[in-house]
């Protein structure tokens, strides 16, 4: 018996095995694919093969499974799968009954997308009335069609927003679903991959009994995240919620691009949220609600209302928080989504004269008790603002800033014609005005401790997207006060300028109050090589090439000071656009001098030019560069010390091109004192024209042409004439000579070459003619001397007459005529005459300007009365120093003369 149960259940077992081979199920593939149709309301098509299998269960696999898109699709299928397997209840078949045991996707491809106008391209036809009930089980042959058991093996979905063009991708994913019957309980889990992201999901409901709440746990896990939902549902027309929703992420970079492809932050910081949400299909509200990352929180409430306009109430605090810490994340650029058409969920689009739609109300408020920021840290922020009737309200925006720098803001946001602006007012007051500046990382270092403590600013504001205004706007701080207005009229296309308008009145400022003590005490050359730092990048233009805007400032400043000095009436007024800086007019009056000035540079071409025009009443370069160390004849160096070896700089003569036109009622630098003084120069490839050097100095008139050419070896030319000039005061000034008086006028002209001042003076090469009158020199007394050579009897006088030339006085001299010759900075042979009330002479010798050191011979002769017997000429000899040389008489050729005149007497008194 037992053997013959095994061979009948081997042969059923063999039929049940052998039987689909002699079956054929191709007539009902048409079936299957209008029953698709039929549900889907889409052209199916079934490409591959159906099979059946009895072993080891019931099951029917279909091949090659494509549904259509919907018209207007973008892509070709809405599913697609390489196989489709449905397994088949065994024992309902037996009554007859086919009972779906489970269905198996194989590689399903699933393209979701919504459309512009807010349907979806999975939107299913509405069912034919009366077909059955919509809780049916059964088809009209009693064949239950309940799917107990799902599963999807390597499936691919993309989302797809037609409005927005956006694109995402769920790939792969493996999902398994059980359920017990269509009213549940259902479980569901499997994994996927979201935006690189693999994600496990797992979800599990009670039974759902009509609008009875049903039981809910679901979690959403990755490798450094995860979402759960602790509550309960209720289904039914409007789905409602209410439990406990928790998110972690260990990195907030990872939850920032599995949120949008087109965030992203590179800060590892973790972050973990909670809140008690509840939903009844009209309001959303997320009570105790707290998002913290490591040591910082913010908590509150959240609330939403979708229907019948959407609102939202926010209640945010957080009682510290680090601005640094915190990652920007960066949305992707994208074209902006199309308003959701009338009729079709939510009109949230704003109107011609509405900045948002009337239909959205918005209120914020946000409280923050001490923010880091920078090294510093702002207290009590808070920010109060709603959004209603298309209308921005920023009641507050409050906080208290370093330096004890109270700020609020307030404004008003609307829409005007299409074009929306934002309308209010600001201000900030402090007592440390250093503190706020060092948290906004502006170095203060080098300014004085005594500077920079109480501060103010008041002023409103209008901002669109057309321009940008600040009216009515006041500042002080430490005892200086500023007032003004801008407006900026922003770029309307690629290619136009940003313009600007800015108008400026400052009272007073005192810039030796910000300056350091260190600069101020600067040496002369430290000073101008600071100077030349500071202008060298300004003729650069680099700068200038690079502006894109077009800014006009116009500024006052009724008093300024610096280096001790006051300047006031202060004025400037200047345009700077793209290669153009046009200064139009610069004023300022010093010591009741008035100086004016207008200046263009101009970098369109490819040598930049510059033109100046500038005239004052009096111009003192020491306001500038500095004033210089006192020094005296005693202790000035002498020899080849005297003159400096530090290269002067002339690269800036090759940074541009220019014109020069400046006029100076009173021109003083160092030493030198210059009235009635116009000069007019212009600059090319390098080479400083001077075509006219004109004016008084030293009690006489010049007039100085010539040139200074840049390069591997600087040159300078000059023609000069010199009239009338006070003899004593220009050899005091320049050489520290103060031996000698008189008024000169020289006609000459020089040229050397080298690149420090010492060079200048080594290379010098000069023709001169000069002309002095009424000189007097210190140091001799010609006269007496001359009285004296005439009285000499004996060698003993003549010795009386040494002892008189080396005992001092001065000589008045009625006339100095004659040439002097420079070459490689050497004087040499000068030839000229003088002529005094007793005696006339040659002066010749050498000064050598480079070492500093003279060896000169005046030879003169006594006049005699007519008829009388000349003297032999009498040699003055000047050697060494130049600042103080000795001094001796030549009396050889008298001492010969006087011997001869003695013994001519002594012979006649023998005979």
């Amino acid at each position: 018996m037992k053997k013959l149960f095994v061979g009948i259940l081997v042969l059923v077992l063999a039929a049940l095995w052998l039987a689909p081979r002699f079956i054929s199920l191709d007539s009902y593939k048409q079936m299957a694919i209008e029953r698709l149709e039929a549900a889907t309301g889409k052209r199916a098509e079934i490409l591959g093969d159906i099979s059946l299998s009895l072993l080891p269960a019931p099951s029917v696999t279909v091949g090659d499974v494509r549904i259509a898109n919907a018209k207007g699709g973008a892509a070709q299928f809405l599913a697609t799968a390489a196989s489709v397997k449905v397994n088949l209840a065994p024992l309902p078949l037996l009554s007859g009954t086919f009972e779906l045991a489970g269905i198996t996707l194989i590689h399903p491809e699933i393209h979701l997308e919504t459309f512009a106008d807010g349907t979806h391209n999975w939107d299913l036809p509405k069912p034919a009335a009366n077909a059955g009930g919509a809780g049916a089980e059964a088809s009209s042959s009693g064949a239950m069609m309940i799917a107990r058991h799902i599963t999807i093996q390597d499936g691919s979905l993309t989302l797809y927003d037609h409005a927005t063009r956006k694109t995402q991708t769920v790939k792969p994913f493996d999902l398994s679903t059980d359920m017990e019957s269509l009213s549940g309980p259902f479980t569901l889990a499997g994994t996927l991959t979201w935006q690189g992201q693999p994600l496990k999901i797992e979800a599990h409901t009670g039974q759902i009994s009509g609008d009875a709440p049903t039981l809910l746990n679901a979690a959403l896990t990755g490798n450094d995240l995860s979402l759960l939902y602790e509550g309960e549902v209720v289904p039914g027309d409007v789905l409602k919620a209410k439990g406990r929703l928790q998110l972690h992420a260990a990195n907030i970079g990872t939850l920032l691009k599995a949120a949008s492809p087109g965030m992203s932050a590179d800060v590892a910081l973790p972050i973990d949220a909670t809140a008690d949400i509840a939903y009844d299909g009209v309001k959303l509200a997320l009570d105790n609600f707290r998002l913290a990352s490591g040591d910082q929180s913010l908590s509150g409430t959240v609330k939403t209302q979708l229907s019948p306009s959407l609102r939202f109430d926010l209640a945010l605090e957080a009682p510290e928080l680090t601005l640094d810490a915190l990652p920007l994340a960066v949305p992707a650029v994208e074209e902006p989504a199309a308003p959701t058409p009338s009729g079709v969920g939510l009109e949230i689009s704003p109107t011609e004269d509405t900045l948002f739609p009337t239909t959205l109300s918005v209120n914020v408020g946000l409280k923050i008790g001490t923010l880091h920021y920078r090294s510093g840290k702002a207290e009590q922020v808070t920010i109060q603002a709603e959004a209603a009737g298309g209308t921005l309200v920023l009641h507050e925006a409050s906080a208290v800033l370093p330096g004890d720098g109270k700020l609020s803001l307030f404004g008003v946001a609307t829409r005007r014609s299409g074009i929306p602006r934002l309308e209010g007012s600001v201000e900030l007051a402090g007592k440390d005005l250093r503190a706020l500046l060092e948290w906004l990382e502006i170095n203060t270092a080098s300014v004085p401790q005594e500077s920079l403590h109480a501060f103010a600013l008041k002023g409103g504001f209008m901002a669109s997207p057309t321009e940008i205004r600040f009216s009515d706007t006041n500042a002080t701080f430490d005892n200086t006060a500023v007032s003004g207005a801008a407006v900026l009229t922003l770029p309307k296309a690629d290619g136009e300028l940003l313009l600007a308008d800015i108008t400026l009145r400052v009272n007073s400022i005192n810039l030796d109050q910000y300056l350091s003590q260190e600069v101020a005490s600067k040496e002369e050359r430290e000073l101008l090589k600071e100077t030349a730092e500071q202008v060298y990048p300004v003729l650069s233009v680099d700068w200038l090439r690079k502006v894109t805007m077009d800014v006009k400032v116009a500024a006052s400043i009724d008093n300024v000071t610096h280096a001790g000095e006051s300047y006031s009436g202060n004025f400037i007024r200047m345009e700077m656009k793209p290669k153009i800086l046009n200064i139009e007019r610069v004023h300022t009056t010093f010591r009741g001098v008035d100086m004016d000035g207008k200046a263009t540079l101009n970098a369109e071409n490819t040598r930049p030019h510059l033109a100046v025009l500038f005239k004052a009443g009096k111009f003192d370069t020491a306001q500038f560069l500095g004033k210089e160390t006192a020094t005296t004849a005693a202790g000035r160096p002498g020899g080849s010390a005297r003159w400096s070896r530090t290269p002067i700089d002339f690269s800036s003569l090759r940074l541009l091109d220019g014109t020069f036109e400046l006029g100076f009622n009173d021109f003083v630098h160092r030493r030198y004192s210059l009235q009635n003084t116009v000069v007019n120069a212009d600059l090319k490839d390098g080479v400083l024209n001077i075509t006219k050097l004109q004016g008084k100095s030293f009690g006489g008139a010049f007039d100085i042409k010539g040139s200074i050419a840049s390069g591997a070896l600087p040159a300078l030319a000059l023609t000069y004439a010199l009239d009338s000039i006070d003899l004593g005061n220009f050899l005091t000034t320049t050489a520290d000579i103060t031996n000698v008086r008189g008024y000169a006028s020289v006609r000459g002209q020089a040229k050397t070459s080298g690149v420090s001042e010492y060079d200048f003076v080594s290379n010098l090469t000069s023709n001169n003619n000069i002309v002095v009158r009424h000189a007097e020199a210190d140091g001799f007394d010609l006269n007496t001397i001359a009285s004296a050579v005439s009285n000499i009897n004996s060698v003993e006088d003549v010795i009386n007459v040494g002892r008189l030339a080396a005992s001092g006085g001065k000589t008045a001299f009625n006339a100095v005529d004659g040439s002097i010759f420079i070459k490689s900075g050497v004087l040499e042979g000068p030839q000229a005459t003088f002529d005094t009330e007793r005696a006339k002479g040659v002066l010749s010798g050498t000064v050598d300007l480079p070492k500093w050191v003279m060896n000169l011979l005046f030879n003169f002769s006594i006049k005699r009365a007519e008829g009388a017997s000349p003297f032999p000429p009498v040699g003055l000899a000047l050697k060494g120093d130049a600042d103080a040389p000795k001094k001796s008489l030549d009396t050889k050729a008298l001492e010969e003369y006087i011997a001869k005149r003695a013994a001519q007497q002594l012979l006649k008194k023998v005979f």
